[in-house]
């Protein structure tokens, strides 16, 4: 018998070399059809948004009107109601600590759900006004000037008040002059 050649190929291992070529073409054409047609419509999307925001929102808007929703318009409040109102004006104190070199001039407006309530006020506008400038002349000068604080006083304020009152009760306090010198 006649040794085989080691150089000699068989033909089944040339067709199968043949065919992985075209497998691994047939792949890159497939990626090159594939990638094109996946990112132009992503593309096209992007600058039609880009170029077309103003009509696009509008339109995203007008859909949301068809189906009873607005976005663009908060939630309706209930609207407040008002009381009747009084003012406690002319009020001058001296912060704490300031030794007469610092002073407050402050005006008060009173709310209540009924003007009865300003005839006690009235009645009793010493100790009204007696109680509001404890209560501010305690407070020193940084405490008085800091914004995020004024809430707080007005709760203290018009609990004090409302602590003079027997025939009813200041339903909001409001400040309409706050000076500090």
């Amino acid at each position: 018998m006649a040794e085989p050649d080691k150089d000699a190929v068989e033909p089944d291992a040339v067709a199968e070399e043949g065919s992985g070529d075209k497998k691994k073409k047939g792949k890159m054409g497939l990626l090159l059809v594939l990638i094109p047609a996946l990112l132009l419509p992503a593309i096209g999307g992007a600058w039609l948004v880009y170029a077309r925001y103003p009509q696009v929102a509008q339109a995203a808007r007008s859909i949301a009107l068809i189906f009873g929703d607005d976005p663009t318009q908060p939630e309706e409040e209930a609207p407040v109601e008002y009381g009747e109102f009084t003012q406690l004006e002319g009020l001058i104190v001296n912060p704490a600590g300031t030794e007469g070199t610092r002073y407050l001039m402050i005006s008060l407006g009173l709310e209540a759900p009924s003007a009865e309530v300003f005839a006690e006020i009235s009645r009793k506008d010493i100790v009204v006004r007696d109680t509001v400038l404890k209560i501010l002349g305690t407070r020193t000068v940084q405490e008085l000037s800091q914004i995020e604080t004024r809430d707080r006083l007005k709760t203290e304020l018009r609990s004090a008040i409302n602590g003079v009152l027997t025939e009813g009760e200041i339903s909001r306090l409001y400040f309409t002059q706050f000076v500090l010198q």
